[in-house]
């Protein structure tokens, strides 16, 4: 369940990702890396009251994604 949970949320990110990030992937260019603490900045702030899951528990799940998901936030 918590794998499944976070890589909903990986998902949900990349959907809305910035167009910056995926123009940079298109034209062949590595992106810059982001820092721990600002994935999880754009992860929390993707959260939303449908997503039927408290503040805090998407805060927790989106700390898991970064750990066990690590690249899938530099696309």
């Amino acid at each position: 369940m918590q794998r499944v949970v976070g890589a909903a949320i990986v998902g949900l990110w990349l959907s809305a990702g910035p167009t910056s990030i995926a123009q940079t992937a298109k034209e062949g260019t590595k992106a810059p890396e982001l820092s721990k603490e600002r994935k999880l900045s754009l992860c929390v702030e993707s959260w939303d009251a449908t997503t039927h899951m408290s503040k805090q528990e998407w805060r927790i799940a989106c700390q898991r994604s970064i750990k066990d998901y690590p690249d899938a936030f530099e696309r």
